[in-house]
């Protein structure tokens, strides 16, 4: 998870420039209508479009602007599974077809999660039970509150089916994603 910091960091000096949709080939009148109708549909409280490096479009809701800090949630799953993933691939760290156990000798054994792959972490097919709904007094509890939360993922988390055979949204797919580029990088 450093990396996030480092990335987070490394932006707050970081200044986006502006443009006007047409000056990156863009339809002012095409974006507005599309953005409005996304904000619509999926009740946003914060939008921005971002072309060739510019921002061409930028709405906030009531209560949100450009510098008021904002509730990430899954933002870091975008640099994990994104930017930090693409990073340990480029530098030869890991690879897709990695078996999992291979960062978590824990798992060589296990006749289901010993088959998990960084493609299935980084693809939500691991099988990995999500944490959600957050059911009291059980692991998916834990989970969020837990300082390290990925060894809940690691050491408790089930298998809900065959690795690589269906799609399963999985936060704890995530936590033992960033847990393997880490384990990659030490």
């Amino acid at each position: 998870m450093c990396y996030v910091g480092v990335l987070l960091t490394a932006t707050l000096a970081f200044q986006w420039l502006e443009a006007k949709p047409e000056d990156v080939g863009m339809s002012s009148r095409k974006l507005e209508r599309m953005c409005r109708a996304l904000r619509e549909e999926a009740k946003l409280n914060a939008l921005v479009v971002i072309r060739h490096d510019r921002i061409v479009y930028e709405w906030y809701g009531s209560n949100y602007g450009r510098h008021v800090h904002h509730h990430t949630a899954s933002l870091a799953k975008a640099l994990i599974g994104g930017v930090t993933l693409i990073m340990g691939l480029g530098d030869e760290r890991l690879k897709l077809n990695d078996y999992v156990w291979k960062y978590v000798p824990q798992w060589r054994t296990h006749p289901l999660k010993s088959k998990i792959t960084i493609f299935h972490l980084a693809t939500h097919s691991s099988g990995l039970e999500d944490s959600t709904p957050r059911t009291r007094g059980t692991w998916k509890e834990q989970f969020w509150k837990y300082p390290h939360h990925y060894r809940i993922a690691r050491d408790v988390a089930p298998v809900l089916f065959e690795p690589g055979t269906k799609f399963h949204y999985s936060n704890t797919g995530m936590a033992m994603l960033a847990y393997c580029i880490a384990g990659a990088y030490k």
